[in-house]
């Protein structure tokens, strides 16, 4: 009975599974824009494209199959040739947002990576605003002594020429004045040579005394028993060491 019936052709290996005109020819471009394309990040960016992520031997497929490119030129050119510092960073977020990787945006740009990683940091965090140029001078400016601290300095040194810049620091806190230790330094020397005072040396020099437990010969060691007594007379619970 079976021969009385027609069978139905066996599917197609290629059936439900060929590739749109437009993907095929977006492979190509891909590939010809920047040969350091992998086909993973190939068929990563069909997908952010089409919706539809097709495998890395179809890709390597079409390479192969496919017919010549229809891009000719550069979309963007490299990163210090573009004059305009906004557009330069929108070129980053540009090809990022198109699914390429921080590597190949590096290399296509012909810019160091770290840079791709800053620009995009700066978009994520401040949007386009982020990508306009900016000052490279501080916001805030580096505080300088001025007059009213040298001044100040200058009678704690009058008053005290022992004092060192530690002490300086916490005595011009108490008055409303934020020095760095070293800034207080500097204004101590400052003030010493305008008032002929010399730094402090501290006190006296002690005499030094001879260490209790020094070897008389090489190697030698000491030793010492130490005893954990619990159970004593001495008017309090806890145990002792003798």
């Amino acid at each position: 009975m079976a021969s009385l019936f027609r069978h139905a052709p066996p599917p197609s290996p290629d059936q439900g599974r060929s590739l749109p005109q437009e993907m095929r020819q977006l492979i190509v471009d891909l590939k010809a824009e920047h040969p350091g394309f992998t086909p993973h990040e190939i068929a990563r960016i069909c997908f952010l494209r089409f919706g539809r992520k097709p495998s890395d031997h179809t890709v390597k497929r079409v390479l192969a199959d496919f017919p010549k490119p229809s891009v000719t030129m550069r979309r963007y050119p490299p990163y210090a040739e573009i004059d305009d510092g906004y557009q330069r960073r929108r070129a980053i977020v540009d090809l990022h947002a198109e699914g390429w990787s921080n590597t190949s945006i590096s290399a296509y740009l012909q810019t160091p990576r770290h840079r791709v990683y800053e620009v995009l940091r700066r978009w994520a965090q401040e949007g386009h605003a982020g990508l306009d140029d900016k000052p490279s001078t501080p916001h805030r400016p580096a505080r300088k002594a001025g007059i009213r601290e040298i001044n100040e300095v200058g009678k704690l040194v009058v008053e005290s020429p022992e004092l060192g810049a530690y002490r300086v620091r916490a005595a011009l806190e108490q008055i409303g004045i934020k020095l760095s230790q070293t800034t207080c330094g500097r204004l101590l020397a400052l003030n010493r040579n305008l008032y002929g005072l010399s730094a402090s040396k501290g006190g006296s020099p002690r005499e030094r005394k001879e260490m209790p437990f020094k070897a008389s010969y090489r190697h030698e060691y000491c030793c010492v028993d130490v005893r954990y007594i619990e159970e004593h007379n001495l008017g309090f619970p806890e145990p002792v060491y003798l």
